[in-house]
């Protein structure tokens, strides 16, 4: 009795585990998710004593990317009053004049994430005080960890847990989805994936639900996600067309499938609502199409919702460089619109590995839709009873009680176990059924969203989402395969051996070239494996092996990625002072690009940032920074931050010219208003009406303050400013520019010293002068110049000559200490490179430019520090940041380090008059 005790309680603990083992999956899934999006908040890459440059004044780092800052100043925007911006216009429409000042912009932007964060920020502070900024930095690694519960229930209920596992896992750490979900990343992608799963989990689970209440609620729930969706990301219509899409063509494939009767008789039914209720996949599309348009409509309102169904044709076109006007299109600049390779695509998604299985998933889902042989459809069922028959046989006991107990209780699981055989062989055709849909599903899905990586690589997101699913749909199905063909051919050692190479392989892509944890690794994990006896054991852990093996790219991507704040001490105190020291209509320029931050943390208005960036402005602000007329570039400041666009909009009006309002404006805008005036109606003849009308906007008799900020990022920014700010609106081209900026390494060699550094640049003083030049890479590779043949002696007597085909002299040379220039001299005229060495606090940096930015504005305010500058005036530069660094860094990292604080992030704010 006792044993018998024992044995029940044994089993109710299986059975109890069997029913938790969903969850305890789930939880195992979110956490390691989590886990991996939580490393950013301890800055990993970044070394300790330099992490507090990257943090706040209570610990946390700054986010990591400035989109994170204008959805952090939206939500504190809703907390603070209620609605979203600064205004409310009379016609309802929410206002930012923190934006495109002036004169702002309406918020049209997907609230989710900020009725979302302000809920959670308000639900924590009924228990604790929590600053919203917290919130803000934790919500995307809580939000994005969500994706994998939706993506394990959906594919472990098509396939198993292991195909849930690998999908789970997949989706979770989806490479491009991970670089925008983890601690810091606060925008909307967080959504991107967990939205999407639960529409069409939802959905599927209606079209599989017998009962039809349970239909009703889950599809109701899919629309009901769809409108979430709507709330968080524009591109929510593709869910729409893809679900309506796949039932339709599922509907009318199912036609041309033996076997497989989707819609039944009309004549079967008593009423055409019973048989409209008894179809399944009807009944779910027609709710969930109805459902959507009705949520979707109040919603939106119906114009709105019927023409976002329109936007596949704008999605179509949207790698058209297609402008209003003749200015140069801004989205050429913008990374995530470039267009990727295979390879790229590959790495997005998880490898090679994983996209080619994604794409197998959908066949293996085509392969098991084949007629299977009788005894392969119910052979399996069939084997366990008579595993059943001979483990009863076996274990029947000794007492004759026990063995006619345990006889009548295996004759009983023989005849359940065949009841169960007969009923799969009867559920044949409904799981057919299924894996015609889901085929089509998976299709039609893989292919939509591949076509959209031809639009830029921000659609890297949607796709990754299918393959990895698609990947847990192979592993899935083909687990059965897999168990069969290692009971056939593994045997202990060939198990080993196979468990010894998914070892190392994923040790590998960990570690990399660690061979000794690679040789280790796979010897214990191959003996652990031989040492089980039980072939059962054995496989499954091969099994696991394996899927460790496939995710292990995407994890470890994960778990090294080099998240970092995208700002730092030095533009957070500038920015601080700005709001503590400036009057609130201040209107800050710079390039587009930190444009978000500016507006969030000092708390003024903008003229333009990431959400305005493709607009005449970006020409207009390149062109300020490109210009070596002072006069010119404080004219656009002042233009561009009293009247916005008006000035060039009201000129193209009478010119019907583009091309012609830009070189009006540009002749004017740096000279007084006067003069401004004689130009327009002598030389271009406007009416002196006009004139006048232009000079209000481009000489405004109260202009508003504005303040112009440079800072380091910019220097490796040059290209793209430039290319605006050079554009040609006759030729429809540009030519950009660059700058090549390296620290400084200095050495004394035969009484003479040198400097040089990492971008070619050697300097040498000697007692009577000093002397640049910069190593000819090209002549060097072409093969030129022998590079066996380059010592630090040649470079030093060729720097000497008038000619050398190993060096290039500069067209002009400067050197800068401080405040002071100490040299500023024409070397040669033919060069088409100047060279600038800048000396602080001990430390040297040679920077090599495109001469025609030698003279820039950007150039002599930010490496020239102003001099000589009679309009803008320096009243704020961010301190040398001071750190103590651990006494085994070698001088050199001291340098790079020194460089890397005190150079690259950098501030100046100007005052313009």
């Amino acid at each position: 009795m006792q044993i018998l005790i024992k044995q029940g309680d044994i089993m109710e603990a299986k059975d109890f585990l069997s029913k938790c083992k969903p969850i305890i999956i789930i939880i195992l899934l979110f956490s390691l998710a989590f886990f991996l999006r939580a490393q950013a908040y301890y800055l990993p890459g970044i070394s300790e004593p330099v992490q507090p440059f990257f943090q706040d004044d209570k610990g946390l780092p700054y986010f990591s990317e400035m989109d994170s800052y204008y959805n952090y100043r939206l939500t504190q925007d809703y907390i603070d009053h209620g609605y979203l911006g600064d205004q409310v216009l009379k016609n309802g429409t929410n206002w930012d004049l923190h934006s495109y000042y002036p004169p702002g912009r309406a918020v049209d932007y997907p609230p989710l994430i900020v009725y979302f964060t302000a809920f959670a920020y308000k639900f924590i502070n009924l228990f604790a005080q929590v600053p919203l900024n917290v919130i803000c930095y934790w919500m995307p690694a809580f939000v994005g960890s969500l994706c994998v519960i939706p993506a394990y229930l959906f594919i472990s209920r098509i396939t198993n847990d292991y195909g849930g596992i690998t999908a789970g896992i997949l989706v979770g750490t989806a490479p491009f989805y991970f670089s925008h979900t983890f601690a810091g990343f606060f925008d909307t992608d967080m959504f991107n994936m967990l939205l999407p799963l639960m529409v069409l989990w939802l959905f599927v689970e209606s079209v599989r639900a017998e009962k039809i209440h349970w239909r009703t609620v889950l599809v109701i729930l899919s629309a009901l996600f769809l409108l979430l969706f709507s709330m968080a990301w524009v591109g929510w219509w593709y869910l729409f067309y893809l679900i309506v899409g796949s039932v339709i063509l599922y509907l009318l494939v199912s036609i041309y499938i033996p076997k497989i009767d989707v819609l039944e008789p009309l004549n079967k039914y008593p009423s055409k609502i019973k048989w409209f209720i008894s179809q399944k996949e009807l009944f779910s599309l027609v709710v969930f199409a109805f459902t959507s348009t009705l949520v979707l409509g109040l919603y939106l309102g119906f114009p709105k919702f019927l023409n976002s169904l329109t936007e596949p044709l704008g999605f179509i076109k949207l790698q058209e460089l297609v402008q209003t006007t003749s200015y140069p299109n801004v989205y050429v600049s913008v990374s995530e619109l470039q267009i990727p390779g295979p390879w790229e695509v590959a790495g997005y998604v998880g490898g090679i590995v994983v996209l080619v299985l994604g794409i197998l998933g959908v066949f293996t889902l085509i392969w098991n839709l084949r007629e299977k042989k009788e005894k392969e459809a119910g052979e399996e069922s069939e084997d366990k009873v008579k595993v059943k028959e001979r483990k009863t046989k076996r274990t029947g006991g000794r007492r004759g009680k026990r063995r006619r107990s345990k006889r009548e209780q295996t004759k009983k699981e023989s005849t359940k176990d065949i009841k169960e055989t007969k009923i799969i062989k009867i559920d044949e055709k409904e799981i057919k059924k299924n894996y015609l849909f889901y085929a089509i599903l998976f299709s039609i899905w893989l292919l939509i969203t591949a076509y959209s990586m031809t639009k830029g690589v921000r659609f890297a997101l949607t796709f990754s989402l299918p393959v990895a699913l698609g990947a847990g749909i192979f592993m899935g199905l083909n687990i059965e395969n897999f168990k069969t063909y290692f009971n056939k051919h593994l045997n202990r050692e060939f198990a080993a051996i196979v468990a010894f190479i998914l070892t190392a392989i994923t040790a590998y892509i960990f570690f990399g070239e660690s061979w000794l944890i690679l040789i280790a690794g796979g010897i214990i994990v191959g003996l652990g494996v031989r040492s089980i006896k039980t072939s059962k054991y054995r496989n499954m852990l091969i099994i696991v092996l394996l899927i460790a093996a496939i995710v292990s790219p995407s994890v470890s991507n994960a778990y090294y990625y080099p998240a970092g704040p995208g700002t730092n001490d030095s533009m957070w105190n500038s920015l601080t002072w700005i709001k503590s020291n400036t009057p609130k209509n201040t209107v800050l320029t710079s390039w587009w690009d930190f444009g978000h931050l500016f507006a969030s943390t000092a708390d003024r208005p903008v003229t333009f940032d990431g959400g305005t960036q493709n607009t005449p402005r970006a020409y207009w602000v390149g062109r300020a920074l490109v210009t070596n007329n002072e006069s010119l570039s404080a004219g656009i400041m002042r233009m561009l931050t009293s009247s916005g666009d008006t000035a060039y909009m009201t000129l193209d009006s009478y010119t019907k010219d583009t091309s012609k309002s830009v070189e009006i404006l540009n002749n004017i805008l740096g000279v007084d208003k006067e003069t401004a005036l004689s130009i327009m109606t002598i030389k271009y003849n406007l009416s002196r009406a006009q004139a006048q009308n232009i000079t209000k906007y481009t000489h405004p008799d109260d202009p508003v303050p504005f303040l112009f900020i440079t800072s380091g990022d910019m220097v490796g920014k040059v290209y793209w400013w430039s290319y605006f700010g050079n554009w040609n609106f006759t030729k429809n081209k540009t030519q950009p520019y660059y700058y090549s900026a390296s620290p400084g390494f200095l050495e004394n060699v035969n009484n003479t010293t040198v400097i040089y550094s990492q971008n070619g640049i050697i300097i040498y003083q000697n007692e009577t002068n000093v002397t640049a030049a910069m190593i000819n890479v090209e002549a060097i590779q072409s093969g030129k110049v022998n590079a066996s043949d380059i010592t630090l002696d040649k470079i030093l007597a060729d720097i000497q000559k008038e000619k050398s085909d190993l060096i290039i002299k500069p067209h002009k040379f400067v050197i800068m200490q401080g405040n002071e220039t100490l040299k500023n001299e024409m070397v040669s005229n033919n060069s088409s490179i100047s060279i600038f060495l800048i000396i602080d606090n001990g430390a040297y940096r040679s920077i090599v430019m495109n001469k025609e930015l030698e003279d820039s504005m950007f150039t002599r305010m930010f490496f020239m520090r102003g001099v000589d500058l009679k309009i803008f005036k320096l009243v704020y530069e961010s301190p040398e940041t001071a750190i103590k660094l651990p006494e085994n860094v070698s001088p050199e990292n001291v340098i790079q380090l020194e460089y890397q604080l005190n150079f690259e992030n950098k501030v100046m704010v100007w005052k313009g008059s």
